[in-house]
């Protein structure tokens, strides 16, 4: 199931720029499927982090990725590639046969730690995805920032998002609130291209 579907059954109704709409994410979003039947819903901003054009990136990205997910239904591959000296851009199997998805992707650095954007290329309005994530030898262990504290904030740009996101950077309320002793929501293995 894809994750902005997904979302927006599970989310309450708001008025606030912070909430998931539009058409759902990309396949690459599968990543977070998995969370959202453990977890609250995914924060879809109208901002990203910070500026693109400030973004470096972050080489070890660069590849195929497999979900490590119990369930075979859910095996969700991604690619990364370079798109420019600032952004990835990904591709992924789509829903129907012989469709492909797409995404664009770059990091933000927080307090030490690595968030990354995450928006389909096609989605019209759709909002930014915002995950932690680190990498552990042939692992990438992912985080999904979860809206629930994001209700009443008024934030209404990238600037005040990442002050948000900084002020709050040890709250657990930040990610999944049910899902706070759990470091990481999913981990993805690198395959061989």
């Amino acid at each position: 199931m894809r994750v902005a579907l997904l979302a927006r059954r599970l989310a309450p109704n708001d008025t606030t720029s912070m909430k998931p709409k539009g058409r759902a994410a990309s396949q690459l979003a599968i990543l977070a499927s998995a969370i959202l039947l453990l977890a609250g819903c995914p924060l879809v901003s109208d901002y990203p982090l910070s500026d693109p054009k400030a973004s470096r990136i972050d080489q070890t990205l660069i590849g195929k990725w497999k979900a490590e997910n119990p369930d075979p239904k859910e095996q969700g591959i991604f690619t990364l590639f370079p798109f420019d000296e600032h952004e990835l851009v990904g591709f992924a199997r789509g829903d129907q046969p012989g469709e492909t998805e797409a995404i664009r992707a770059f990091t933000t650095e927080v307090e030490g730690e690595r968030f990354l954007n995450v928006r389909e290329l096609d989605s019209g309005s759709m909002g930014w995805y915002l995950l932690r994530y680190r990498i552990e030898g042939s692992k990438l262990l992912m985080r999904l920032v979860d809206e629930g504290l994001f209700h009443g904030a008024g934030v209404s740009s990238s600037a005040q998002l990442l002050d948000f996101i900084r002020l709050n950077a040890a709250n657990p309320r930040l990610y999944a609130p049910e899902r706070d002793k759990v470091p990481y929501d999913l981990t993805w293995t690198r395959e061989p291209i």
